[in-house]
């Protein structure tokens, strides 16, 4: 439906005037949709009230500020950018949420200028936010950006890779030592004795309560796996018990990083399990187990005839037809050039 201008005339006048209302929640609501339907000719008539209300005495109306401000950064940076003094204050509160947002807003205004944004990532570590999980998650986040430009200095991202190990065990959170091992996983690939500390981490997550951390940890072993397989293999017994774990979903990430890190002779007996449990499976763990046993193929080539077997049986389970295409798809991968194995899979779907 077409929008008139006075229409819009009315609702931007009428969301303006809530910007000075006393009722905080208006304040701060009215802020939040002026920064997502103005448009940057209109800006300049209430930006100078957004940035008042950055200093402004309530909690609620500082972080609907903020977060307009986080929005509006897409449409003027420029704008923005001269908030930056107002922004940096906020670094400073005892609040968790303004500092999260904060560090965002802040981050995005410093983010062309990379001595200035590693200034303001130091100045945050001293800081102590180990309770503001948020504002921490949003620390490493930076960090970890910083860290893969090469023009950023040797002092400064020995400074920030220890204070990412240091997470690794000082953080009393499991969501920032996720994030942690997310990191130096990215910034440090190739780095073996950073990279052990990380599975030390992640080994004991696996064995935790909650699955949710399960899975965060999973799927980061997940990540490594391919370049680290002697490493994520010393795990593989708390993997297989993973298997038959009641959450499907994490479940289906143990089998999938198991077949990545398995040996030869360990194919069929983890093949036979996975056939079990795969019709219990959601779709896109599904796809995720047959990507992984087609890859499979390039690290053990003999056992061929052995996947392609595997391959038949999952077109027999009842599925999308996309999880049937990659099964297929894997097939043809398999033995591009063997008319007889591709034909006997494939006439069973038609």
């Amino acid at each position: 439906m077409k929008v008139k201008e006075t229409e819009v005339f009315i609702v931007v006048s009428s969301l303006t005037k809530d910007i000075n209302s006393t009722e905080y929640s208006f304040k701060a609501n009215s802020m939040k949709v002026l920064a997502k339907i103005i448009d940057t000719e209109n800006l300049p008539a209430i930006e100078r009230y957004l940035r008042q209300a950055i200093l402004d005495k309530n909690l609620y109306v500082q972080k609907g500020a903020l977060m307009s401000g986080i929005v509006l950064f897409n449409k003027a940076p420029e704008n923005i950018k001269k908030w930056s003094n107002d922004v940096q204050e906020k670094l400073n509160s005892s609040d968790p949420q303004i500092v999260y947002l904060a560090l965002i807003l802040m981050s995005l205004i410093k983010q062309s200028d990379l001595f200035s944004a590693s200034r303001i990532l130091q100045m945050v570590m001293n800081k102590d936010i180990r309770k503001m999980h948020l504002a921490h998650c949003q620390l490493i986040r930076e960090m970890r950006r910083l860290l893969l430009f090469e023009e950023l200095d040797g002092k400064t991202q020995s400074v920030f890779t220890d204070y990412l190990l240091s997470c690794l065990t000082a953080a009393n959170s499991d969501m920032v030592m996720i994030e942690a091992s997310k990191a130096i996983c990215e910034v440090a690939p190739n780095s073996l004795g950073h990279l052990e500390n990380v599975y030390n981490v992640l080994q004991s997550m696996i064995s935790a309560q909650k699955s949710i951390v399960k899975y965060s940890a999973l799927r980061i072993l997940k990540r490594i796996a391919p370049t680290q397989l002697q490493l994520v293999s010393q795990c593989a017994p708390e993997l297989e018990r993973l298997v038959t774990y009641a959450n499907k979903s994490v479940a289906s990430m143990a089998i999938s990083i198991l077949l990545k890190i398995a040996k030869e002779k360990e194919v069929d007996g983890l093949l036979s399990t996975i056939s079990q449990y795969l019709p219990e499976m959601a779709d896109e763990f599904r796809v995720d187990a047959i990507q992984s046993v087609k890859h499979l193929i390039k690290r053990y080539p003999d056992i061929h005839k052995l996947l392609i077997s595997f391959l038949r049986k999952c077109l027999r389970i009842q599925s999308s037809l996309g999880f049937k295409k990659e099964v297929i798809e894997s097939v043809v991968y398999i033995i591009p050039v063997s008319y007889t194995h591709l034909t006997l899979p494939t006439s069973d779907l038609v």
